[in-house]
C-alpha cells in the first residue's frame, strides 16, 4: 500500500503550508491541507507536529492529518478493490468530498454520467472494446440528438416521448 507523505512548502518561512503527497500506481497526488505551520514545530522524521507546549492545539492538528491520511488511503482501496484506475484529478474531487471541502450534492447531468460511465470504463482492468465502442456510439448520438433538439437531457426526460423523439432522430 503506497504511503502519505506530507511536505512543507517553504522551511524559511514563520509559517508555512502543508501539503499531502502519494504515490500511487506511477501517479503522484500533491494535495494541499489547507493548513499552516511554523517549521520549528515540525517533526518531519514522525510526519507530524511536535508535542510542545509551546503549539497547545498539536494534539487537534495532528488528528486532522491523521484523518487526511486515512481518507486518502480509503479512496485508494475503495478504487483499487473495484478495479478501477484513478487519476491525480479524480483523486483530488474525492478527498474534497471526503474533507467535507466539496460535496456529493450536484448530480451530474444524464450526459455528464454517461460520459463519466465512459471513462471508468475505459479505465478498469476488464475493458471489453466492443462495449466501449458501444458506449461511444449511443453517447455520441445522444449528445447529437440534445445539440440538434436544443435541450440538455435529464434523467426526468426519458420516457416515452423522448423514445420516439430519438428513435426518430435515429432514423
Amino acid at each position: 500500500m503506497p504511503t502519505v507523505r506530507y511536505n512543507l512548502k517553504n522551511r524559511n518561512e514563520n509559517e508555512t503550508l502543508i501539503s499531502l503527497v502519494f504515490r500511487y500506481d506511477g501517479n503522484k497526488l500533491v494535495y494541499s491541507t489547507g493548513q499552516k505551520i511554523n517549521p520549528k514545530f515540525w517533526n518531519g522524521k514522525e510526519q507530524k507536529v511536535r508535542e510542545t507546549s509551546k503549539f497547545p492545539e498539536y494534539p487537534e492538528f495532528n488528528s486532522y492529518l491523521k484523518k487526511i491520511e486515512t481518507d486518502t488511503q480509503n479512496i485508494y482501496r475503495r478504487f483499487k478493490t473495484n478495479g478501477n484506475c484513478l487519476s491525480v484529478e479524480e483523486f483530488k474531487k474525492e478527498l474534497d468530498i471526503a474533507l467535507q471541502k466539496a460535496s456529493r450534492d450536484h448530480l451530474p447531468t444524464l450526459l455528464e454520467f454517461i460520459e463519466s460511465f465512459i471513462d471508468i470504463r475505459q479505465n478498469s482492468l476488464s475493458k471489453p472494446k466492443g462495449s466501449i465502442v458501444v458506449y461511444n456510439n449511443a453517447f455520441r448520438h445522444l449528445k447529437g440528438f440534445s445539440s440538434e433538439k436544443r435541450r440538455w437531457l435529464n434523467y426526468e426526460d426519458i420516457n416515452l416521448e423522448f423514445l420516439d423523439e430519438f428513435t426518430e432522430y435515429l432514423f
